[in-house]
């Protein structure tokens, strides 16, 4: 319980997943891939040729962009802008084929039962 107190904040009239983020982005290199490991292993999907975190909280979206930048992992970024009213947009980080093996040296992710190699060879 503290541990998520301390570092995540959200909007408490909305839904958690549509608005939690980090409080701070001042954290060690490790810290930050730990993070980006735990948003693989949870929201991730690792593919042949590409990882991609899908998110409905924008504020979540930034914290994973803004450390795949600090980190030098090249990603793209889109939006799917939902048309029905009950439902929220979804903010879509897609590493790509060529960023995926920096990524994947990097941040050693837990779950790899979508690659070729066996896992922990990374």
């Amino acid at each position: 319980y503290y541990l998520v107190h301390n570092y995540l904040d959200w909007r408490h009239n909305e839904r958690k997943s549509h608005s939690v983020h980090l409080k701070n982005h001042d954290h060690s290199k490790m810290f930050k891939i730990g993070f980006l490991r735990g948003c693989l292993d949870s929201d991730g999907y690792l593919a042949d040729k590409y990882i991609s975190f899908d998110t409905s909280s924008p504020n979540l979206a930034v914290d994973i962009k803004q450390f795949l930048m600090d980190l030098d992992i090249k990603f793209y970024y889109s939006v799917y802008k939902e048309k029905r009213p009950n439902r929220v947009n979804m903010y879509k980080i897609k590493i790509r084929k060529n960023e995926r093996d920096i990524f994947l040296k990097t941040i050693k992710p837990r779950e790899t039962k979508n690659l070729n190699a066996p896992a922990g060879t990374f």
